[in-house]
């Protein structure tokens, strides 16, 4: 007797002839809805906060958190150097009090309060810019 090869995959397999695509379903493309507007009260909120509180705070009330964390990262790094460099000067007061000069140390501290203070002003102004754009109800937002 001569034993029988096992069968082949392909053998085994009933012919459902070629492989079929799925279907595809025509789909509407996809259209994202404008920007709702924002609402006054929302707006002068905006423009009190980014102005009085914190930069950044009132562009997340218009919903635009992307400028909000960086005006805040902005404001807060700003606020700290100029903190950090009034502390510098805290430290150097006995001795400008004592010799009645100014020490040459103090150009280090001068430039970071000078850095820490454009930097907030750098966020104080965009937010400003943005508080009244979401005023005016022009978005900076071009979406098309």
């Amino acid at each position: 007797m001569d034993p029988k090869p096992p069968p082949k995959l392909a053998e085994t397999r009933l012919d459902r002839g070629p492989a079929r695509q799925p279907a595809m379903v025509d789909q509407p493309p996809v259209i994202s809805p404008p920007p709702k507007p924002v609402k006054r009260l929302a707006a002068w909120v905006c423009l009190l906060l980014n102005l009085f509180v914190l930069p950044g705070l009132g562009s997340l009330i218009v919903r635009q958190p992307l400028k909000a964390a960086i005006q805040i990262v902005l404001a807060l790094g700003g606020f700290a150097l100029t903190i950090a460099s009034i502390a510098g000067l805290a430290r150097l007061r006995d001795t400008i009090l004592r010799t009645n000069e100014l020490p040459d140390q103090l150009g280090n501290s001068f430039w970071m309060a000078i850095a820490g203070i454009v930097l907030f002003l750098i966020a104080w102004v965009w937010a400003l810019t943005g508080s009244v754009s979401a005023l005016t109800g022009k978005s900076g937002d071009k979406r098309s």
